[in-house]
């Protein structure tokens, strides 16, 4: 053994490895239940007799072979488990033992003879005798099976914790089952009579029940966890512990092998009182001489091994206070040069200890911070920090301090000039040794400038980003492989197709299949079309095709763009559908105004062209009427010439608001605005068709306004007595038999003054009154008798329009209609006339 080795070994007690421990208690409790099974079979085929073999096999008790049995198989369960851990049936197995032994002693206790039945193991008994219960023992027997079963228990329930009480519990059990066990064999060996001593208990224990007891008391010592005392003490690794476990099997066996010898020679005869004392004496004197010269021999060969180590010692001693000393040294210069670069170092450096306190920060930290030393360690540095980062920092340096890790984090510092700036710290956690946490190590770099700038850009990008979203045309932008790197709002909106599809595709796959000829092609089509556009010719046809298969015409932009070697290509897409259908529609509705501006002429022309012959017509009637013969008015010549003069009146009625309508839609036509007194021109316009009232049979019956009141409009006076005059004679027209007409006038607001004309006819369909006011349009009645031309009302309703006025309609069907023609009220112009065009 070397000499720091044997040192090693005795000065540091450790428990030995419980392994051999285990293996002991296995090979105890093994042998134990074997033996138990055997003197079960032997009692139960009867051999040998009792009277035959006193002590063997057959002199154990059913009763104790079956309790001592279940602890060898529960302790034999507790030394196989893993340490520290125990199988859940041990508990189980003590209980019954604990049953099997109660069984015996609650009777003795308690007086009751609990006649459990017979047991076929039982020696036969002799003619009368009854044969004892089956787990019948003796009471010492019982009593220490009840002893061990409640050291296992105590065992298994301490194992894997610390619990004093219960290892003292299991420790007194195993103690009391091994001095039974001892003293009974002692007893036996010696063929000692009991009988009317204190002891004689002992005499009823067999040899087999005392060596199974002496064999599970030892084992339960050393199934118990190695931190027992006693276990310490015998498993120690020591030379106390050594020498203890090589002298215990010479101290408990030698006194009762010398005993014995003594009894059987005085027994013999070979041996007499005082000769048997003698050898007794010779034998313990020989013995404790044997162990002093064993202890002396170990003591010096124990203190050989101290001086050895004890030099090995004194020199490793000197090595390591020279290597000390030096390592002492190099950290002295490595702190030096550490702290002559962090004062030296433009950078924030700043260390804490395990506490996570600052213990120091450089010198350019107290330049940038404008404090002292003993103002920035302990956490006195974070009264320099922003108080709105103050409490985001301080709980992400206490969670990386927990858990020892590097941390990053970016906050606002005051500067001396009490300026905020924005630094990042990084702090690193240092160990010294192996693995010991000695605190963190960091830096700090103002990146105030860098972030403001990013802070700009991230915004600008922003802004960017929502003004491109938020125009309505379509930006495409294209990496230098002709793939889409950007797909705005508009373009998804204009293909129907999402730009997360988009992204890192080609354009090509925006163009109808015949202008597909690869990326490049697609590009130069659009580069082309926008070129001819920018030159004011034609360039090639550019159509588009959306997700669904809709092809549509586009108008493009581009522009190409190179930074830091990146280029870019954006295509600026305008969807033409609408602006090609408004075009189309400007250009049909120029069509359709140049037609009717034609129109207006041709009929203007041919209005005034017609009232030549026609007035000639008109003129010649009158003078056949005027010569009919008067003593016949109703000759041929009178009833002709009336019809031609009705007729010609009729087509005169037709041109001149054909030629009015004409005028109108030409804007030929001009009025003569002034105040108008509205109840003369309704009387006027009234008497005007009074004649064609009462030739239909119509009451015409006017509403006269309050006395008080003078209603005056803004109108051209001849204009509006035409629109009254059209009004009523449609209201006369189209009534029934024996209808009536109702004329009024009322205040429509505070601006304008209304003309109601209700009549009792046929009324008008929703349907119908869509079709009212367009020329030439008769309802259907275009077949009846009623004359008319459809051209009236439209008439009407455009000359109303010009006097700043509004007519409307409400009609039921087969209940009749009202017409309302609203005009402004002369009371809110001045009083002179006004002419409007």
């Amino acid at each position: 053994m070397e000499p720091s080795k044997s040192l090693g070994a005795h000065a540091a007690p450790a428990v030995s490895h419980p392994r051999r421990w285990r293996a002991y208690a296995r090979v105890c409790s093994a042998a134990t239940a074997l033996l138990c099974l055997a003197a079960l079979i032997v009692r139960s085929v009867g051999w040998p007799p009792a009277d035959a073999a006193p002590q063997g096999l057959v002199s154990m008790r059913p009763g104790a072979a079956i309790g001592l049995g279940l602890l060898a198989v529960a302790l034999f369960g507790l030394a196989t488990a893993a340490p520290g851990r125990s199988p859940r049936h041990v508990p189980w197995l003590a209980g019954l033992a604990m049953l099997v032994a109660g069984l015996t002693l609650l009777p003795h206790a308690s007086g009751l003879d609990l006649d459990l039945g017979f047991a076929p193991w039982n020696p036969t008994p002799g003619d009368g005798a009854r044969p004892e219960p089956l787990l019948r023992m003796p009471l010492l027997g019982a009593f220490t099976i009840l002893a061990l079963a409640v050291s296992l228990a105590a065992t298994h329930a301490c194992r894997g914790r610390r619990r004093s009480l219960l290892c003292h519990v299991a420790l007194g059990g195993a103690l009391l089952g091994i001095g039974v066990g001892y003293v009974a064999s002692i007893g036996l060996l010696y063929e000692t009579d009991w009988q009317g001593s204190v002891w004689s208990d002992f005499g009823s224990v067999s040899l087999p029940s005392a060596t199974a007891m002496l064999m599970l008391g030892t084992a339960c010592i050393a199934v118990q966890p190695p931190r027992a005392d006693l276990l310490q003490r015998l498993a120690a690794d020591s030379a106390g512990g050594r020498f203890f476990r090589a002298v215990l099997p010479v101290a408990l066996l030698f006194p009762a092998l010398t005993g014995w010898f003594r009894v059987v020679g005085q027994r013999s005869g070979w041996l007499g009182f005082e000769l048997g004392l003698i050898w007794m004496v010779l034998a313990s004197t020989l013995m404790f001489v044997g162990v002093a010269l064993l202890s002396a021999r170990w003591i010096a060969r124990l203190e050989a091994a101290l001086r050895a180590s004890q030099a090995t010692l004194e020199q490793r001693v000197v090595e390591r206070t020279a290597q000390l000393a030096e390592a002492i040294e190099r950290v002295r210069e490595s702190e030096e040069r550490f702290r002559f670069m962090a004062e030296a170092a433009p950078a924030l450096i700043w260390m804490s200890d395990v506490d996570g306190h600052c213990n120091y920060v450089n010198r350019s930290w107290l330049q940038f911070t404008g404090r002292r030393m003993e103002q920035e360690t302990g956490e006195g540095w974070l009264q320099s920090v922003h108080p709105l980062d103050r409490e985001r920092v301080a709980q992400g340096f206490r969670q990386a301090l927990q858990s020892r890790r590097t941390f990053k984090q970016e906050y606002r510092l005051r500067r001396s000039d009490g300026a905020w700036r924005w630094i990042v710290a990084t702090g690193t956690p240092r160990f010294e040794g192996p693995g010991r946490f000695a605190g963190y190590v960091g830096t700090g770099a103002d990146i105030h400038d860098a972030k403001s700038t990013a802070l700009a850009l991230q915004a600008s990008r922003q802004q960017l980003a929502s003004i491109v979203d938020s125009v309505t045309a379509a930006i495409i932008s294209l990496d230098a492989s002709h793939r889409i790197v950007l797909f705005n709002a508009a373009a998804e909106k204009m293909f129907q197709i999402s730009a997360d599809r988009m992204l890192s595709r080609t354009v090509d796959l925006l163009l109808p299949e015949r202008l597909r000829g690869g990326p490049e092609e697609a590009v130069a089509l659009f580069e082309q079309s926008a070129a001819g556009q920018h030159e004011g010719g034609a360039g090639p046809e550019l159509r588009g095709l959306r997700s669904g298969g809709e092809e549509f015409p586009l108008e493009a932009s581009v522009s190409r763009v190179e930074s830091d070697g990146v280029r870019l290509l954006t295509l600026v897409l305008r969807d033409m559908s609408e602006v090609h259908a408004l075009e189309a529609e400007r250009r049909a509705r120029a069509a359709a105004e140049e037609a009717s501006r034609a129109k207006s002429l041709f009929l203007s022309h041919l209005s005034h062209e017609l009232r030549t012959p026609l007035n000639a017509v008109i003129g010649f009637s009158q003078l056949l009427l005027a010569t009919a013969p008067p003593q016949d008015p109703r000759s041929t010549q009178h009833k002709y010439a009336g019809y031609i003069l009705q007729a010609g009146n009729h087509l005169l009625a037709m041109i001149n608001d054909l030629l009015d309508l004409s005028r109108i839609e030409a804007g030929q036509t001009q009025l003569q605005m002034r105040a108008v007194d509205l109840e003369a021109s309704l009387q006027h316009s009234v008497q005007l068709v009074a004649s064609q009232a009462e030739t239909a049979g119509i009451t015409v019956q006017v509403t006269p306004p309050p006395p008080d009141a003078t209603p005056l409009v803004i109108a051209d006076e001849g204009r509006l007595r035409q629109v009254l005059v059209n009004l009523l004679s449609n209201a006369i027209k189209y009534n029934r038999p024996q209808g009536h007409v109702e004329v009024g006038v009322s205040q429509y607001d505070d601006e304008d003054l209304a003309i109601e004309v209700r009549d009792t006819g046929f009324g008008m369909s929703p349907e119908q009154l869509d079709d009212l006011f367009k020329p030439f349009s008769r309802l259907g009645r275009e077949h009846s008798d009623i004359e008319g031309t459809g051209i009236g009302l439209s008439l009407s309703k455009k000359l109303i329009e010009m006097m700043g006025g509004r007519i409307e309609v409400r009609s039921t069907p087969e209940q009749g209609s009202t017409f309302t023609a609203v005009l402004r009220a002369a009371g809110r112009q001045g009083p002179g006339a006004t002419q409007r065009h």
